[in-house]
């Protein structure tokens, strides 16, 4: 009887501590799906939020103004993740295409978008006098029809020259003659040309939109185009 008393003891506490560690594994297995099933909903809805950002612009209709928008939010997200790589500045950074978080636009216009370049002697000029510089020089400061330009940094003073900015952007500087040229009036034209979006791309395997390209509408001959705001 004794031995029979002990065996079931033992017995008995083999079932209990079964249990116990049963129970545990389940609770662990639990909470580790309540973390991830939170972890996967956080992580839906920051994609639905960034997506739903980009895609306020897929529209058949929308100014430059809203072109220059999609620019600024997709060169900050790019410049987020230079920031949380090695490298810190554009200029440095691998233009890597497959990276999950990278994001490009791309556009094209109709008429040539050439600034007028003004020349400034010394500091002390606030006026400024209106020059023409030599094709060669100006090239990479005019944007020129049918022509597709994107946001990498090969195409950054292409860009520069319809991003706001107060007086214009300095696009030559000339110390030893004490002047300096400035381009100004291509973001106040960018802003009122009319666009539609043509495409709209996802990566593959975030679900992220990384890539939206642009192109300048006809409007003397799409007479259907409703300008908006009109």
């Amino acid at each position: 009887m004794d031995n029979a008393a002990k065996a079931l003891e033992i017995a008995g506490g083999v079932l209990i501590a079964i249990l116990i560690i049963t129970l545990f594994v389940y609770m662990f297995n639990q909470v580790s799906y309540h973390q991830a099933t939170q972890n996967m909903n956080i992580e839906t809805q920051q994609l639905e939020e960034f997506n739903k950002k980009y895609e306020a612009y897929n529209k058949s209709i929308l100014y430059g103004a809203d072109v220059i928008s999609v620019i600024n939010m997709a060169i900050s997200n790019n410049q987020t993740e230079i920031e949380s790589s090695n490298n810190s500045t554009l200029e440095n950074w691998t233009w890597n295409t497959h990276d999950p978080y990278y994001m490009n636009v791309e556009f094209k216009l109709i008429e040539n978008l050439e600034p007028s370049i003004m020349e400034y002697d010394g500091i002390e000029d606030t006026e400024g006098t209106q020059v023409k510089f030599e094709e060669s020089e100006l090239e990479d400061f005019r944007l020129e029809k049918d022509t597709i330009y994107d946001i990498s940094p090969e195409n950054q003073s292409n860009i520069a020259i319809i991003m706001p900015s107060d007086g214009g952007v300095i696009v030559k500087d000339s110390p030893r003659l004490g002047k300096y040229y400035v381009a100004t009036g291509a973001y106040e034209e960018f802003i009122n040309r009319i666009f539609k979006c043509k495409k709209v791309g996802y990566h593959p395997r975030t679900g992220r939109i990384n890539y939206m390209y642009f192109e300048e509408i006809d409007t003397s001959v799409e007479e259907e185009t409703e300008i908006p705001g009109t």
